[in-house]
């Protein structure tokens, strides 16, 4: 190796030696906190699953592409973590260790002009920014909490019916019947608190558990008999290498309406994704789960969903993903058991450092099982949900850990039996603080 390719390699050593010791430090999303966690203990393979698991499309944000970068080069895939580094840059560019590690791996694989060019601005830049704080990095710990606080705003907070009249069957005669304004769409606004709290304990080089606790609550403005509450714990077991990741999710969660049990449930759910390039992964999830109806036993059910999809990332600050799901329920009365059935779209981009958007549009068919006597006809929907969703940083302007969030969902269900048709518009607005 000639003088000047020892002299970069020095260089590129001093600076990526404290990028490996403080990367993202400035990190502030949970599951950020947890990756940078798991690297620093030696679980680069645990680092990529959990970031891999995440479905909210973090790994487009600057921080989650340099920590997939960083666990990717630790388990020896060199080329998949340039690919990521250089992804993260597009988006930071003044970040001088991040360049500092490129630089290193481009010497590593003979790139010599490459390691030069970026050793210069890794350096020119370092030079314009200030010091890393090594302090979070040595304060960060195995726990994770967060706050949401929002408001909403909720067109069909009963899930009632968008009909006015219906045709029912009265001595097998069809006639025409007025739908009871008790059962008709009730809108309202109110306040919204939760509470998520993560314990990540790694188990071994390519395992690790994820415990949480999730508490929240809605509060009407009038219509209290519809306030909401529940309460859910769970523990996944994540697996991770340099390809794929995987979790299994045992969870038990209990909700209340009105101040009274609405429902328990208890399930397990499952999903593997495995990438097939650096812009390619395929995914596969499902879930089986017992929900017991308080009041009503007979309406306990069982839930069953699977999926299988593919998400592409068109470039550093856009991924497209497409599924297919299929789901079912069975419930004590015949007539609520139904298979369902569609696709799913979604759009997750990175507007900006701190700004995210999340798209998503799905739709399902869904025929019922059993047909109540009231009815003239089988029962058969056509289902859509449509939301979108922005997250707002303000780490850099504000608090550190806090962030705005703002969301709207449009649904609609058109039944063959008009009872059941519905429409509603959700939109909440809030801030988080994770911590």
């Amino acid at each position: 190796m000639s003088n000047r390719i020892n002299r970069l390699a020095r260089v590129a050593a001093a600076l990526s030696i404290a990028f490996s010791t403080s990367a993202l430090a400035a990190s502030n999303g949970s599951a950020l906190v947890e990756a940078q966690q798991l690297l620093a203990s030696g679980q680069p393979a645990q680092a990529c699953a959990l970031l891999g698991s995440e479905v909210n499309g973090a790994a487009t944000g600057a921080e989650a592409l340099t920590l997939l970068g960083l666990c990717n080069e630790q388990l020896g895939d060199w080329g998949k973590a340039i690919s990521y580094y250089e992804r993260a840059l597009r988006i930071v560019p003044d970040a001088s260790l991040v360049r500092a590690r490129l630089a290193a791996l481009y010497l590593l694989e003979g790139r010599t002009s490459d390691a030069e060019a970026e050793l210069g601005m890794a350096i020119s830049t370092a030079l314009l920014s200030e010091n890393v704080d090594q302090s979070r990095v040595a304060s960060a710990s195995g726990a994770t909490a967060r706050v949401a606080l929002s408001r909403v705003f909720d067109s069909n907070i009963n899930a009632g019916s968008s009909a006015t009249t219906m045709t029912g069957l009265v001595f097998g005669v069809p006639l025409p019947m007025v739908i009871d304004p008790s059962s008709r769409a009730i809108g309202d606004s109110g306040t919204s608190l939760s509470l998520q709290a993560r314990q990540l304990t790694p188990l071994g080089p390519n395992h690790a558990l994820l415990t949480s606790l999730n508490l929240a609550a809605t509060i009407y403005d009038q219509m209290s008999q519809y306030d909401r509450q529940s309460v859910g714990v769970a523990a996944a077991l994540l697996y991770g290498d340099a390809a794929v990741n995987a979790l299994v999710q045992p969870s038990l969660q209990a909700s209340f309406e009105g101040g009274e049990l609405d429902t328990i449930r208890a399930g397990v759910s499952a999903m593997a994704q495995r990438e097939l390039s650096d812009r390619l992964s395929v995914f596969a999830a499902g879930e089986l789960a017992y929900r017991h109806n308080g009041e009503e036993a007979e309406r306990s059910a069982w839930d069953r969903r699977v999926a299988l999809g593919l998400r592409y990332a068109l470039n550093e600050n856009f991924e497209v993903g497409v599924s297919y799901g299929v789901r079912s329920t069975i419930s004590g009365r015949p007539t609520e058991s139904y298979f369902a059935q569609g696709p799913e779209i979604s759009l997750d981009a990175q507007l900006a450092e701190n700004v995210s958007l999340g798209l998503s549009y799905g739709y399902e068919f869904a025929t019922y099982d059993e047909r109540s006597a009231l009815f003239p006809v089988d029962r058969e929907e056509d289902r859509h949900v449509l939301a979108a969703q922005i997250d707002v940083d303000l780490s850099k302007h504000l608090v550190d850990g806090l962030g705005l969030v703002a969301r709207y969902e449009y649904s609609m269900t058109d039944s063959s039996l008009p009872l059941y048709d519905n429409e509603r518009h959700a939109a909440s607005i809030g801030l988080t603080y994770s911590f």
